[in-house]
């Protein structure tokens, strides 16, 4: 990555560039806007997508337009929040509704049953005084019943599926028209990647276009490199993600 306003490497600006987190700017020492706001050596989305703090790299805010997109951002965020908040206890209180409804029903079958039995009980009773020496049983049912008793049918609520964990798969192999992320050899630069796309492959190597490195006129910088220094660029970022 080069500095915004002078096209310095970090080799050349001291060993180190001051790079936006909002932005795709980038400044040396001496060009830092006065207003940029330093956020340190880490940004915590990064960390969180596996880009830890590098020596080439410090993090800032550039302007009051990028400080201004953070505060939309967390803005957004703890409107979603407090929206899946909201939709999470009405569901709840649907399944209350429908617990204390199965309740209900439960217990309506369950005296059902009882009257069922009391009035198999009452036959039986009458059937046993009419039948002279037919032996009683002690608790007034007849072998007939099989020992029914009384039960309580309850109905189980159904229960909410959970979310799946966010997942991709990564290609197999390097092919033509591939974004990657290129890792820099240039002295100075090691540990930085740079998002590309794949032109052509040949063998080891294979041919890119950067995506925000730019040659001499201004156009996006094309080089060969060795495949080994490539990788799939990151899956997109999930919806929510600083939140979970």
């Amino acid at each position: 990555m080069r500095a915004d306003l002078c096209a310095s490497f970090s080799c050349q600006a001291g060993g180190l560039l001051f790079r936006c987190t909002e932005c795709p700017k980038a400044f040396c020492e001496d060009h830092l806007p006065a207003e940029a706001e330093m956020v340190g050596a880490e940004c915590e989305r990064f960390v969180k997508l596996g880009f830890g703090a590098v020596k080439q790299a410090a993090f800032v805010l550039c302007s009051e337009g990028c400080r201004e997109a953070v505060e939309d951002h967390e803005e957004r965020l703890a409107a979603v929040e407090e929206e899946e908040g909201e939709e999470e206890g009405e569901e709840g209180a649907e399944d209350d509704e429908d617990n204390e409804e199965n309740e209900g029903e439960g217990s309506d079958e369950q005296e059902v049953d009882m009257e069922s039995e009391e009035n198999d009980n009452d036959n039986d009773d009458g059937d046993d005084g009419a039948d002279a020496g037919a032996d009683e049983d002690d608790d007034g049912y007849d072998d007939d019943d099989g020992g029914r008793r009384a039960t309580t049918r309850g109905k189980a609520s159904g229960g909410k599926a959970s979310s799946s964990n966010y997942s991709v798969a990564a290609p197999s192999r390097i092919s033509k028209g591939m974004e990657v992320e290129y890792s820099s050899q240039n002295a100075g630069e090691k540990g930085s990647f740079y998002a590309a796309t794949v032109l052509r492959v040949s063998g080891e190597r294979a041919s890119i276009r950067h995506a925000v490195l730019t040659n001499d006129v201004g156009e996006p910088a094309e080089e060969s490199v060795a495949i080994k220094h490539l990788r799939p660029a990151p899956p997109p970022t999930p919806r929510l993600f600083m939140t979970r």
